[in-house]
């Protein structure tokens, strides 16, 4: 198994790759759920109580979330989704796709 290389820039692991609405959903669902939803999963951070290291499973890329991070990712989410809930845009989104 490769290396985990881990960033703490969120905006690099966002825009480090291109991601898909079901990637998108299932990465809101691991970071604000705290349930791991492949192709996420949830580390602890080392000498931490409140962080977390998301990790993109098929790189292994890992991302440090703090809570400064959490609000980061949210705000970034939010436009995206037209300021919707993730929960129900990425879905609904996924269903539109799906019928064109």
């Amino acid at each position: 198994m490769k290396n985990l290389e881990v960033t703490t820039d969120y905006m690099e692991f966002l825009n480090h790759y291109e991601w898909n609405d079901a990637e998108l959903l299932h990465m809101c669902e691991t970071v604000f759920e705290g349930v791991d939803t492949p192709p996420f999963k949830i580390l602890p951070a080392a000498n931490s109580d409140i962080n977390i290291i998301l990790v993109y499973e098929p790189d292994n890329y890992g991302l440090i979330v703090t809570p400064a991070v959490k609000n980061g990712i949210m705000a970034w989410i939010m436009q995206k989704t037209n300021n919707e809930p993730y929960d129900t845009y990425f879905p609904w989104k996924m269903a539109v796709d799906k019928d064109d």
